[in-house]
């Protein structure tokens, strides 16, 4: 009678089976960091999105050329915002405007947005008024709104510094 053989398993083979589960295991890790940062700029999309109905109902105009919409002496106070039906709070952002900017012709909107570090977690538009059309805008950038504290790789192009 023969005895069986007995099989070993090499320290090749082990190596093998160690690399393979070590890039198997990797790989979530590395798409859970993607998609960590694809779900931080849909958030900071959410705050743009909700801007879109501050900027649209109060025009976007200087104080002496009120908004066509709705009429206020010159610019609007939040709460007026807020009873013509203006949404500042999303499900990830929610906004605060400036009542005391406003009143002074230069209206500030801030969005806090959770999921950030606390103090690296806002956004901010300040409306830039001119003679011209063309030069009046919301700016966002950190030096121009005085608001912005998210880091620039989840902002929008013309907010990053």
């Amino acid at each position: 009678m023969t005895e069986p053989k007995q099989k070993s398993v090499s320290l090749v083979k082990l190596m093998k089976v160690v690399v393979g589960i070590g890039i198997v295991a990797a790989v979530p890790v590395l798409v859970f960091d993607s998609y960590n940062d694809y779900l931080k700029k849909e958030k900071v999309s959410e705050a743009m999105v909700l801007l879109e109905g501050f900027s649209e109902i109060m025009g976007i105009c200087p104080v002496a050329y009120p908004p066509k919409k709705l009429e206020w002496d010159g610019w609007p106070t939040f709460q007026q915002l807020k009873d013509k039906g203006v949404f500042y709070k999303g499900t990830y952002a929610t906004g605060d405007y400036n009542d005391a900017s406003a009143a002074a012709g230069i209206p500030q909107v801030c969005f806090k947005i959770s999921g950030f570090e606390p103090g690296k977690d806002s956004i901010g538009w300040k409306y830039t008024s001119s003679a011209t059309d063309s030069q009046k805008m919301w700016r966002c950038k950190a030096t121009e709104s005085g608001y912005t504290t998210i880091d620039n790789a989840y902002l929008p192009k013309y907010c990053k510094q």
